[in-house]
């Protein structure tokens, strides 16, 4: 699952409806669809019960919110733009964020699968 897709699953747990959840985030609805489907495969466990309306996460699928948010938390660390004043060295930090943007996704694997 990709840090940058994790809204998806947080609209969908909002809107509880899959249709309004991707007008939400300005993408189809068979996209946010597919990428459903591709995260429940990719991770073994179905995020949401889509059997009713409207659809809710399963014990599962509340769990991986839950630790998304945590990972959020912490990515939102690491997005603190540079000081103005240049101390840090632009270049440094832009490697710094990619590389902590890549341990996210790695911890984000490790904890759902």
């Amino acid at each position: 699952m990709m840090i940058d897709k994790m809204d998806y699953i947080f609209a969908i747990a909002r809107e509880q409806n899959l249709t309004r959840a991707a007008k939400r985030l300005f993408v189809a609805q068979s996209t946010l669809t597919m990428y459903l489907n591709r995260v429940e495969q990719e991770l073994g466990i179905k995020l949401f019960d889509r059997s009713k309306t409207p659809i809710l996460p399963t014990p599962a699928g509340a769990l991986c919110i839950e630790e998304l948010k945590k990972i959020r938390q912490i990515g939102g660390q690491t997005d603190r733009p540079a000081p103005a004043d240049g101390a840090s060295g632009g270049n440094a930090e832009r490697r710094h964020r990619s590389d902590a943007r890549r341990g996210l996704d790695a911890v984000a694997a490790a904890a759902f699968s």
